[in-house]
């Protein structure tokens, strides 16, 4: 009467005394399923029957349990926390924002947020540190396994970067750099890297995160945005490199934008997958601070627009490339109308230069260039740039 019952392979001819004491439960609280090869037996039928269960005709016993093992763990995987608790660590958040009093108590909320993520996906025994052959469902299990591991992080950064003071800017960048970190050896060595390049996921959730809430914020939210595309992050045996470089989906998986289209589910054929995978992860994030479904994607635009003006902006190697440029959902036109989700921002954003000269906020922080000359060089690249991707992109959409 306590718990749901499994039976394999029984035919129910024998052990009468087992028979009877399954007769006699009355409670149907919980399921019953009855697996076997073929049809059941008279007397497992009556049981079946008895017990309201549902027959499961299965192959041998083995491959059932062990599917059904999988099946339990990718349940697990995908969980998302209570939403008790996620509040719980939003209003805590709030009452820390406020006041510079609480200044470690903030520290210690969103860096025992970060520690959590780290030791979860990072321990020896769990699923993040396996990395089978990426098919559909392995890759897409995995993905929302860290979306799951990150929900909280991802409520307290959308409201921490609207209501950014200059002094909480240092926790956010400390949360980015530990998330952003990848010290270990093997990148690309594990089929393609695609699962060990999903390490750095959760630090693009925060950054996205933040950076569209720091939008919403108007020019205030702009020094955090800059900060935060700024943050130096460590590679694997190699040079540090800037947020801006290495944590945007384009960069994630640089070159294999057609085979992540294939591993994602639902994304098949599209242009940036993981950008469009991003903007329905995050809506309803968001939902609550707008209008509609409309004026969220324009923010979401706007971020990736100044993610790619940022990486112009910045002595990288190769921002003169355009293949090099990390494009987003707002290069995503069609071949006659290359520039209908481009040409707002950049007609927008020019109109703030205008207006406000070299003390505009996007040239003392930089994020389009370090002076205007260079800014509007910045957004004539990025302009060519979409115009050669729909050239380029049959096919996709």
């Amino acid at each position: 009467d306590e718990f749901g019952l499994i039976v394999c392979g029984w035919s129910a001819a024998w052990d009468r005394a087992l028979r009877q004491a399954i007769e006699r439960s009355k409670s149907r609280r919980f399921s019953h399923y009855w697996a076997m090869r073929g049809e059941p037996t008279e007397d497992a039928q009556k049981l079946i029957e008895h017990r309201q269960g549902l027959h499961v005709n299965i192959s041998d016993a083995d491959s059932f349990f062990s599917k059904l093992a999988e099946q339990v763990e990718a349940i697990s995987e995908v969980s998302r926390q209570n939403p008790v608790s996620v509040k719980l660590k939003v209003a805590m958040l709030k009452k820390y924002l406020a006041d510079p009093v609480n200044r470690i108590r903030l520290d210690d909320l969103v860096n025992g947020e970060v520690t959590r993520i780290l030791e979860l996906t990072s321990a020896p025994d769990s699923v993040f540190m396996t990395y089978p052959v990426p098919d559909k469902e392995v890759f897409t299990r995995r993905v929302r396994a860290y979306e799951a591991a990150c929900e909280r992080l991802i409520a307290m950064a959308a409201v921490g970067g609207y209501w950014a003071e200059e002094w909480h800017y240092p926790i956010w960048k400390k949360a980015l750099v530990r998330l952003g970190c990848m010290p270990e050896e093997g990148y690309g060595h594990f089929h393609d890297g695609v699962l060990y390049r999903l390490k750095r996921y959760p630090a693009t959730l925060l950054l996205y995160a933040l950076g569209i809430s720091a939008l919403q914020a108007g020019e205030k939210g702009m020094p955090l945005l800059s900060l935060l595309l700024s943050t130096g992050l460590q590679q694997e045996d190699l040079k540090d490199k800037k947020a801006v470089e290495v944590l945007s989906p384009f960069f994630l998986f640089r070159g294999q934008q057609e085979q992540i289209s294939k591993l994602l589910d639902g994304m098949e054929g599209r242009w940036f997958p993981l950008n469009e995978w991003l903007l329905r992860l995050l809506y309803p994030v968001f939902q609550s601070s707008f209008v509609s479904q409309k004026g969220f994607q324009n923010i979401f635009d706007r971020l990736e627009v100044l993610i790619a003006l940022n990486f112009c902006s910045n002595n990288l190697e190769g921002k003169d490339n355009i293949w090099s440029v990390p494009f987003g959902l707002f290069a995503r036109s069609s071949m006659l109308e290359p520039f209908n989700r481009l040409s707002p921002h950049i007609q927008d954003l020019g109109s703030a230069l205008d207006r406000e000269g070299e003390e505009s906020v996007y040239i003392t922080h930089e994020l389009l260039g370090k002076s205007i000359d260079e800014a509007r060089r910045n957004m004539d690249l990025l302009n060519k740039g979409v115009v050669s991707i729909s050239n380029n992109s049959w096919g996709l959409y």
